[in-house]
């Protein structure tokens, strides 16, 4: 019978991918800190299945149907999500969730599918990131930009957002260190730009 460190790393296994699938074993290693060998031994006894032939994305069997049949919808469901949203942090893998010409955006000097984590917080679509925005304290305001041309339910749901940080929060920063006259990372104008 397995101690009591491998039953916790295989349910933490099994709550990772019912939470994260599909993910790869590299997804998991990297929000477990587990060595390969590990990870490995964690998901042994898991009923994971690829999601299609040759690739490394997996997902628990019982969720194979519900993934094969879901159609995403046909028109834009704008969500403006923090920027440390378990849709990027579970997988820390940016080019999954981006649209091939949208990860050769440059940000702060980088291909942005090529940098660890997001350089500001994401506006997403249907499963994919579509813009960045911050939260301007002194203006009141979100300043934000489209990977798109904006529509009117773009517009509506940044303007609902702003309205919810002004009123109820204050403030939307990234990180703790962040300053609203620092700007994201402690870096002055990494914002996106202002769209709109």
């Amino acid at each position: 019978m397995a101690g009591t460190k491998e039953r916790a790393a295989a349910e933490l296994a099994r709550r990772y991918f019912d939470w994260a699938a599909p993910a790869s074993l590299q997804h998991f290693r990297w929000f477990s800190g587990f060595t390969a060998a590990a990870a490995k031994a964690a998901v042994a006894d898991l009923d994971l299945v690829r999601v299609a032939d040759g690739s490394e994305l997996l997902l628990p069997a019982a969720l194979r149907a519900e993934f094969e049949a879901y159609e995403p919808p046909k028109k834009p469901q704008y969500a403006l999500l923090a920027g440390i949203d378990g849709m990027h942090l579970l997988h820390r893998d940016l080019p999954r969730v981006l649209d091939a010409a949208d990860g050769e955006r440059v940000f702060l000097k980088k291909a942005l599918s090529a940098q660890p984590d997001l350089p500001a917080h994401m506006i997403v679509d249907r499963g994919r990131i579509a813009g960045l925005w911050e939260y301007d304290v002194e203006r009141a305001e979100i300043v934000w930009q489209a990977f798109g041309e904006p529509d009117a339910a773009l517009r509506a749901e940044v303007d609902r957002v702003t309205a919810f940080v002004r009123d109820e929060l204050g403030d939307a920063r990234g990180f703790s260190l962040d300053s609203p006259k620092a700007g994201p990372r402690g870096s002055p104008n990494s914002a996106p730009d202002r769209d709109g």
